[in-house]
């Protein structure tokens, strides 16, 4: 008997936020209506576990469709979203005036969660959080040289051959 082959299928967001908007606009269909829905409609297979889950979440969903990345096939509802929210807008304005660092993040990050949510005791600005925010937000290198613009050319074109000759020696 030939093994067993895993099928299981990673709905996407705009997939699942599709799901909750068909069982909303049809009330009367179940799980496996909405299954063969999502086969007959994408060319998935899901099971019915898996609308089960999307189903439980569905207000979540509703409610945050145009923050998801669409593309996104694991998400987890952020536990600040006004706080990250306001840190990427934050990154976003000063990207190109600032020395970004991951320090600075978790820094700026603090201030806004003490100002939008001023009951907050115990969260932590670990790395792990800081590469998941990266990840979300697509952040991908702080890496910047900030002192290029700094540069006399005029200096450099005049020092340039005297460079070269002390090289050739």
């Amino acid at each position: 008997m030939p093994p067993k082959v895993n099928t299981r299928t990673q709905l996407t967001e705009s997939i699942r936020v599709e799901l909750c908007i068909m069982k909303e606009s049809n009330h009367s269909w179940k799980q496996k209506d909405l299954v063969k829905w999502l086969e007959d409609t994408h060319g998935l297979k899901a099971s019915q576990a898996a609308i089960s889950k999307t189903l439980k979440r569905s207000a979540d969903l509703l409610q945050e469709e145009g923050l998801l990345n669409p593309n996104t096939k694991h998400s987890k509802m952020v536990k600040y979203p006004a706080m990250e929210s306001a840190l990427y807008e934050w990154f976003v304005c000063h990207q190109e005036h600032v020395n970004m660092n991951g320090a600075l993040l978790k820094d700026k990050g603090n201030m806004f969660l003490r100002k939008l949510y001023p009951e907050a005791t115990s969260f932590v600005f670990s790395n792990g959080w800081l590469e998941k925010f990266k990840q979300q937000h697509a952040i991908h290198s702080f890496c910047r040289f900030g002192e290029s613009g700094s540069v006399n050319m005029e200096k450099i074109e005049v020092s340039l051959p005297s460079i070269r000759e002390a090289l050739d020696k």
